[in-house]
């Protein structure tokens, strides 16, 4: 059929050109040798066939570019819903019980400082907007770049985050009166039932919003064409441009503020805590499920490998839940039920990667443990084995996962170590 077969010719050259053949023709066009006739019927038939893989492409890229724009309106919805579930759900009764019980009116307006600004771009501007475009067949890309320079209002709220997380658990802490409010405000009025998420589920809210219309704006990107619509196009890409500026330029914030948001949760949902999980400098570095066993270091030279013997015997190890901070060391059992902690301030790893019949595992020396069970007396020293052999499915996985862990630890234990000789050194001055 000719060497034209042998050539490989790409999607866009079959779609938009022949491929010529040197044959003869007569009058009408037509060739008259029946090898050249079947490769141009063959070749018809590829062209056929790729421009109809074309033509589902761009359609799959605009069925995805409507998805995203319609979810991008369905999400401003609900944003707004849930800023107005803040307001009216948390913010207006807490107002009210601070004025009866005479608490600082500063407190209470820090914890929901640049809310009504934040709701009313939304609710009162941006939504509207969004819906109008949309129904017109605009797209959802000229809002943002007619408003995107009010969402400076976003960096303050941010800033102001940690300060107003401080408030929250203190009053949380310190206030049972705050703390009932906060419980019975879950519930449905009308059935008794949880209705509503935890007030930090919904202050985290604005936190995450400029990178959510940055990742639907860059979606709608992708997946427009520039040629079908120059002008919608270059709107489209402006509207990115702008969001992602602002994104980066709180991107620092954000990460602080869900940092803050995970030690406020972990406050609230570890039954039984005997100690202060949250705190405005501490970070969480590292959380996942293990099997931990812990016990008495008696004798400072006694070896991991006679650790790992006597839990073996004794049958001490317990699936658990870890969590590394930057400052502190913590477990519970799988129900959230407090276990133990210990700072890292002191503490050392011992050894890791230790192949038992319990599976991969490191150890630490702890300092200053604070145990349940023992009437959460402190122990001096106390040794933790931390184990991954019924987590992970390989002797490789299982090796990877404990790498994972002991440097994360290393890596808190140095930062902790260095901050407290700095702390050190500026006492001494």
């Amino acid at each position: 059929m000719g060497n034209f077969l042998c050539r490989r010719i790409d999607d866009d050259e079959l779609i938009s050109k022949e491929v010529k053949l040197p044959n003869a023709q007569d009058k009408r066009g037509r060739t008259s040798d029946p090898e050249t006739q079947g490769a141009l019927a063959i070749q018809a038939a590829i062209k056929a066939v790729l421009s109809k893989k074309a033509c589902e492409k761009i359609h799959k890229r605009r069925t995805r570019r409507m998805n995203a724009e319609k979810e991008m309106l369905e999400n401003e919805r609900k944003y707004v819903g849930y800023l107005n579930i803040l307001r009216d759900v948390y913010q207006y009764p807490i107002e009210v019980l601070a004025k009866k019980r005479k608490w600082k009116s500063n407190d209470i307006s820090g914890i929901f400082s640049y809310l009504k600004p934040i709701l009313d771009l939304h609710q009162e501007t941006i939504l509207p907007e969004l819906e109008k475009s949309y129904a017109e067949g605009k797209g959802v890309a000229a809002p943002f770049n007619k408003y995107a320079k009010f969402f400076g209002i976003y960096a303050q709220y941010l800033q102001n985050y940690n300060h107003a997380c401080d408030i929250l658990h203190r009053y949380r802490t310190k206030h049972k009166r705050f703390r009932t409010l906060l419980d019975t405000q879950r519930n449905d009025p009308n059935t008794g039932r949880r209705k509503f998420q935890d007030i930090v589920s919904y202050m985290i809210m604005p936190c995450q919003r400029i990178s959510r219309y940055q990742l639907l704006l860059m979606e709608i990107m992708k997946n427009s064409f520039e040629e079908e619509n120059p002008i919608r196009y270059k709107e489209i890409e402006s509207a990115h441009n702008v969001v992602q500026s602002v994104a980066m330029s709180n991107e620092l914030y954000q990460k602080n503020s869900e940092d803050i948001t995970r030690l406020l949760q972990l406050q609230n949902k570890i039954k039984a805590l005997s100690i202060t999980v949250f705190a405005p400098t501490r970070r969480l570095v590292k959380e996942g499920e293990a099997e931990v066993g812990i016990a008495d270091l008696l004798n400072p030279t006694e070896s991991h490998q006679y650790f790992s013997e006597k839990m073996e015997t004794t049958k001490k190890i317990t699936p658990s839940k870890l969590y590394v901070f930057s400052d502190l060391i913590l477990w519970t059992n799988l129900k959230d039920e407090y276990s133990g902690s210990a700072s890292l301030l002191g503490s050392r790893l011992e050894a890791c990667g230790e192949k038992k019949a319990i599976g991969e595992s490191f150890y630490m020396i702890l300092k200053d443990a604070a145990l349940v069970g023992k009437k959460n007396k402190r122990r001096k020293d106390t040794m933790l084995h931390v184990s991954f052999g019924g987590k992970v499915g390989s002797s490789q996985k299982g090796r990877t996962t404990v790498d994972k862990w002991v440097g994360a630890i290393r890596d808190a234990i140095s930062s902790c170590n260095k901050a407290e000789a700095s702390r050190k050194l500026r006492t001494m001055r």
